[in-house]
């Protein structure tokens, strides 16, 4: 046990600089969230002591074992009352070149636990303020604590309360390269902070989010009653604020159109004028205020367009910019209405469409948009952007396991998997830029996504440039991308023309947007790709339409039509449109029965059983909510999960919660619920018939497809966390222990990081925090009728 420091006085706490540390151990690609941790075979790091020459089985050390080490920590900020440290820890003894030569990337990524101790010097119980950079779990004494900051946000600290004495701390180190980089000597570089709470409330006026005020008014929409105030040119990028679709504010840099004299003679006609919107994306890490950022497109102002930078709610754009980061793109396109009526703006509006161009994680946030929201965007820009979170840092070093459990896990993260998408915007512009020495993102993502669009029969523009590294000065105005800026905007943004062929391409986890007017509502099955290939009829012939897994789409009468069809042939059924039908603004085909295709102008009332868009996108699906989240729990164990997936939440989200009993009328709870539960009278209400139910008599059980009940009898560490639909097509996460180890995790997987993999369900067990995803009894996927589909697995 680490000592007192003898200077220290009372009301003083401390951090030990002499880590016991143990590793490293082999760990796959955003595998930690599902456990995976080797040492729990042997109770876990926490039942553990150290001993120099004991040692442990891993595939990463020199004669498949490794053994404890001591590490002093190197930089320490010492305080009365807080305590920070800084230390880089690594493990020079493994030839971390040579896996690398193997695996690539996926090779600089391991795990490890240090044992450490807080000291409380002090007569009575202190409140401590815990900050944990690039550490996601931990233990102090016997209180397991999931999420920690793997990204150094300092959003959400932990805070709890702890006795006078010493406290032992075990951390689980995990590596990863995206959040670490892959250059180097793979080390894991911790920063802890520990601070005793001198006040019940603390409020950080550096984390407040405050909009700028421009020709003497807020450019905002909402936000709190500012104290100080930033003053900026209406000319200059930025900063105002808007609501998320959770009901949190955000805020993005806007730069309007440069202002035209032309506009003074004649306002009412500027104003009935409408511009498109260059929408730039950062990368990760990075925060949409920096001047970085904010003048990042500095050279191309004269552009006749709006400029939006958006902030993704957080530096890392929340998820990378899919379901919670594009919301919020959406958002603040939205809220430029808002910033022109707050400021009174005479020029032209924005018309909705969309340039789309960004960086690094922001340059595969372009391909994210350019393979789901097709039809708003005119153009766009990916500068070295990874292809796809699976080809970044490879997943070959997860646990092996069941080949039916990687296909759901494959499944889940085909929605990330931008290389089997590229159909769904061929004939849209396109540049790709990359440096020829960039180290961070290799160009071969590039490349390939280059290759892949040229093998569809599309074409990119592409600028590799040679000896150029992954960042700098002017990166985003090259003359390549200024071209391209001036070739699409100049001419206001004309929507390009839907090909007469083209063909949507749609994963089981994130229905994308349309396409021609054509997007997709429901799959037959979830366990594969749908597909609708179109070909359109010229004058009064039909639209040729092809369907592969399709059960429902819808098709608008967009802009982007250049002419509306007049008939379709759909899988060789013959649909002829009356004169009511051409009319509408909205048509709804459904595969009825015997594979017959039925066309309706209306919402069928049939559907209210059925899984709705926005229910779509396995347990990341719960981030499409609508306003606040509502976490109800059921006792004190449960709240300190509520707490703590609240906590996450906001850790990497930026997201508000609020947290209920379970004697809560929910009734007026407008968006998506959480609902944890623990024991065997607490299962959570679900619909009737669900398939996933818990009965005393029986034990927890899923009905699969063909109506076989799967059982799972009472056993220690039995968990589930699966999704249920609610009214107003919104959604319930349902986490349920049968003891406190189930319980917990279950809860490890709801979102917080991208890339995890969590299907719709999944059933935990005891082997699971071992072996992790390979250790879960079952896991898989909702059909569009809320059943099991046939490719989950089910032990």
């Amino acid at each position: 046990m680490a000592p007192f420091n003898p200077r220290k006085t009372q009301g003083s706490i401390e951090i030990s600089t002499k880590w016991e540390v143990l590793g490293p151990f082999q760990i796959g690609t955003r595998e930690a969230t599902w456990g995976a941790d080797p040492l729990e075979h042997l109770g876990g790091f926490r039942s553990l002591q150290y001993g120099f020459d004991d040692s442990y089985c891993s595939s990463l050390g020199v004669n498949g074992s490794v053994k404890w080490s001591i590490h002093h920590v190197e930089s320490v900020s010492d305080g009365k009352s807080s305590f920070e440290l800084h230390w880089k820890m690594s493990f020079p003894e493994i030839n971390w070149t040579f896996l690398q030569s193997i695996y690539g990337w996926a090779a600089l990524q391991y795990q490890a636990w240090a044992r450490g101790y807080i000291s409380i010097i002090a007569d009575k119980p202190q409140t401590v303020i815990l900050y944990t950079d690039n550490v996601l779990e931990f233990w102090i004494d016997d209180n397991a604590y999931f999420g920690g900051d793997i990204y150094s946000y300092r959003r959400s600290p932990l805070v709890l309360r702890l006795d006078p004495g010493v406290h032992k701390f075990d951390i689980r180190l995990t590596r990863d390269v995206r959040a670490m980089g892959g250059v180097g000597p793979p080390a894991i570089l911790v920063n802890l902070k520990a601070q005793l709470s001198t006040s019940n409330l603390c409020v950080q006026d550096e984390e407040l989010l405050l909009p700028e005020v421009v020709l003497g008014r807020l450019s905002l929409h909402v936000s709190t009653i500012p104290t100080a105030l930033t003053v900026r040119d209406i000319q200059n990028p930025h900063r105002f604020t808007f609501l998320h679709p959770s009901g949190i504010v955000s805020y993005a840099i806007i730069r309007p159109p440069p202002w035209n004299t032309s506009w003074n003679e004649n306002p009412e006609r500027a104003q009935e004028e409408a511009l498109p919107t260059l929408v730039n994306l950062h990368g990760a890490g990075v925060e949409a205020d920096s001047g970085q950022v904010r003048h990042s497109l500095d050279a191309v102002r004269d552009i006749p367009a709006w400029v939006l930078f958006p902030s993704g709610v957080t530096a890392w754009s929340g998820d990378d910019w899919h379901t919670w980061g594009y919301a919020d793109i959406e958002a603040a396109i939205d809220g430029i209405d808002a910033w022109i009526e707050a400021l009174n703006w005479k020029g032209p509006r924005a018309n909705r469409r969309l340039l789309i161009s960004g960086h690094s994680n922001g340059g595969q946030g372009v391909w994210y948009a350019l393979t789901h929201h097709m039809d708003r965007i005119i153009g766009g820009a990916p500068v070295s952007g990874y292809s796809s979170i699976q080809s970044y840092v490879p997943y070959q070093l997860w646990h092996e396991m069941d080949p039916k459990i990687s296909c759901v896990l494959q499944n889940t993260l085909a929605n990330h998997r931008h290389e089997l998408l590229v159909d769904n915007f061929a004939g849209l512009p396109v540049l790709q830029q990359h440096g020829g020495a960039d180290e961070n993102v290799p160009v071969y993502h590039s490349r390939r996504l280059h290759g892949l669009i040229s093998t569809a029969g599309s074409s990119s523009i592409y600028e590799e440039l040679g000896g150029k590294g992954h960042w700098f000065e002017g990166v985003m105005t090259t003359e390549p991308l200024k071209e391209f800026y001036r070739t699409l905007l100049d001419s206001g943004g004309l929507q390009p023309e839907t090909p007469r062929s083209f063909s949507i391409v749609v994963p089981n986890a994130g229905i994308a947007g349309s396409r021609g007017g054509i997007s997709v509502d429901q799959l037959v099955s979830p366990d594969q790709l749908g597909r609708i290939d179109v070909q359109r009829g010229e004058g009064q012939k039909p639209w040729m339409i092809k369907t592969s897994n399709i059960r429902r789409f819808q098709l608008e009468s967009l802009t982007c039509l250049d002419e509306l069809p007049h008939g379709f042939e759909i899988d060789g059924h013959d649909i002829v449109l009356s004169q009511r039908e051409l009319c509408a603004g909205r048509l709804y085909f459904g595969n009825g029965l015997n594979e017959a295709w039925l066309v309706s102008t209306e919402n069928e009332a049939g559907l209210s059983n059925q899984r709705h868009r926005d229910q779509t996108g396995a347990i990341n699906a719960i981030l499409n909510s609508r306003s606040t989240f509502m976490i109800r729990h059921a006792g004190s164990t449960t709240f300190s999960i509520a707490s703590q997936i609240a906590r996450n939440l906001f850790q990497y989200f930026a997201a508000d919660c609020e947290i209920v009993d379970s004697e809560h009328n929910i009734g007026n709870c407008t968006g998506n619920l959480i609902s944890i539960s623990m024991g065997l009278e607490a299962w959570v209400v679900v619909r009737e018939g669900f398939p996933i139910q818990y009965e005393a008599s029986k034990g927890l059980y899923v009905r699969d497809g063909l109506g076989r009940e799967h059982l799972y009898k009472d056993q220690e560490a039995l968990g589930a966390i699966f999704l249920s639909p609610l009214n107003n097509e919104r959604l319930q996460l349902v986490i349920w222990g049968l003891d406190e180890a189930g319980l917990r995790h279950s809860a490890r997987l709801a979102p917080m990081l991208t890339g995890v993999g969590q299907p719709d369900f999944i059933i935990v067990q005891k082997q699971t925090p071992l072996k992790g995803a390979a250790g879960v009894l079952a896991m898989g996927f909702f059909d569009y009728k809320w059943d099991v589909s046939y490719a989950s697995f089910l032990s």
